[in-house]
């Protein structure tokens, strides 16, 4: 990832009490090895034009898969309600037993994700 210098890995740390999240993301970080973070509309059900679907079902689908063949992997999704198929992205996750795993956010600004 290319960072603007405000962000680099050095200086992450002198903006976390600019946002509200902060707590929540590090419980996560404390929580999982890996951490899987799509910030993208929830948008694949029942979509007409070829470039509009942003695929999350694969990417959930694909998450759920990893989890069970690396048990050992401390794995987390985070994910952002955002979009027109969030219920269905909720149903799937319930569907394929990875709710326990999986954190939701309220659509928030890049600024507050980069923290």
């Amino acid at each position: 990832m290319v960072y603007l210098p405000l962000y680099c890995p050095e200086r992450i740390s002198l903006l976390y009490d600019r946002t509200h999240w902060t707590h929540e993301f590090m419980a996560i970080r404390q929580t999982f090895d890996l951490i899987v973070f799509h910030h993208a509309r929830h948008c694949w059900m029942n979509v007409r034009k070829p470039d509009y679907p942003k695929g999350n079902d694969y990417l959930i689908r694909g998450f759920a898969e990893f989890s069970k063949q690396h048990r050992s992997v401390r794995a987390g999704l985070v994910l952002f309600e955002y979009g027109k198929d969030v219920d269905k992205s909720r149903q799937l996750i319930s569907s394929l037993g990875i709710q326990d795993k999986v954190r939701w956010f309220p659509r928030m600004g890049r600024k507050d994700l980069m923290v």
